[in-house]
């Protein structure tokens, strides 16, 4: 997945964002799917009892693409999805005394998904993901994460679940 964004803070309580997401997934060799997922975002960070919190709600319009082996065209389809998520950042410690934007963080969060359309029933799904990733300022700039994703689906089945683990690269560069 590449996502790459533009975000605007129109003060230390409010960030805004919009964002353009492009990925594509294989098998057997070859590409079976793909999507575009343009996203706007409004965050509002925060401390309580010196922590700093996160709320973040996304508006994700997604275009999908997928190509079967029996099909010559591939088939679109469109959903529309909101996020909600709730994070944590912990300091675990500044790598440099004289560089103080220079720390290791560990951020914890829970992010509920909720599908509202699309596909041939449009219908509603909600999704939960909880996410682990420490994360490495190595300048008010430039930051390096590993994420770890769990996520649970709903399946057909009434309260049958599915669950993915997903672990992420996040390459964060910020041109000011």
């Amino acid at each position: 997945m590449l996502r790459t964004s533009v975000a605007y803070s129109t003060n230390s309580d409010l960030n805004l964002s919009a964002a353009l997401s492009s990925m594509d997934y294989y098998g057997g060799g070859a590409v079976r799917s793909g999507e575009y997922r343009p996203s706007q975002d409004i965050a509002t960070p925060h401390r309580l009892w010196g922590l700093h919190l996160n709320h973040r709600l996304r508006l994700e319009e997604r275009f999908l693409r997928t190509r079967r082996d029996d099909l010559h065209d591939p088939e679109s389809a469109f959903y529309l999805r909101l996020r909600y998520a709730l994070q944590l950042r912990l300091l675990l410690f500044r790598l440099s005394e004289a560089h103080p934007d220079r720390r290791l963080t560990l951020t914890l969060g829970d992010e509920l998904l909720f599908q509202a359309s699309g596909g041939d029933d449009y219908g509603f799904t909600v999704r939960n993901r909880f996410l682990v990733s420490p994360f490495v300022d190595l300048s008010d700039r430039f930051g390096l994460s590993l994420n770890f994703t769990q996520q649970t689906t709903p399946t057909a089945v009434p309260g049958v679940f599915r669950s993915s683990e997903v672990v992420w690269l996040v390459v964060k560069q910020r041109v000011k």
